[in-house]
């Protein structure tokens, strides 16, 4: 627990922040905590770009136009199936890939000549007989298709239902008087 002379000097300390004084900076300011709720570290593989994501979700929240929390939380989740299902496709090739590299040899001595379509067909065939990997990962790309349509149709109904009287307010990341 937190002692009243801790308590005095983060009041103090509070009191002396200003915040941004630009208008771009209130405006990046004040969606701090979309980006910030959703914890991209969360989403994200190490490899993956954090400013690709929040690219893809600000995009999606430029497209949509939440009108309320609700609405931000399905275009949150439209965003990280999104995401995932652009994953999936990028594994799923780098798999194929991967097998044609392995089974070129075996393949150039018992082929003539095959064209790059037949090479990864017979690479996807390999994979889907040989292992589990490239059948689940298969499996995510519905799943996440699934879940972009979903979330989409809900957003539609939402706003059928009850359509929005207002845009979504952000609060202002301002110092408030104590």
């Amino acid at each position: 627990m937190r002692s009243d002379k801790q308590i005095e000097a983060s009041r103090r300390n509070g009191a002396l922040s200003r915040g941004p004084l630009t208008p771009e900076g209130k405006s990046v300011t004040s969606r701090n905590a979309i980006t910030h709720g959703l914890q991209a570290r969360d989403i994200l593989l190490r490899h993956e770009s954090p400013q690709q994501f929040e690219q893809l979700l600000n995009s999606n929240i430029a497209r949509f136009a939440p009108q309320d929390d609700t609405e931000m939380r399905i275009v949150e989740e439209y965003s990280v199936a999104e995401w995932r299902l652009r994953r999936a496709w990028t594994l799923i090739a780098a798999l194929i890939d991967n097998r044609m590299d392995s089974m070129a040899a075996d393949v150039d001595q018992a082929y003539e000549q095959l064209d790059h379509a037949t090479r990864a067909a017979l690479a996807h065939d390999h994979s889907t007989k040989t292992t589990m990997s490239l059948r689940e990962l298969e499996n995510h790309v519905s799943r996440y298709s699934r879940a972009t349509d979903r979330a989409i149709r809900r957003l539609q109904h939402l706003r059928k239902l009850a359509p929005p009287s207002a845009a979504l307010q952000f609060p202002a990341n301002e110092p408030k008087d104590l």
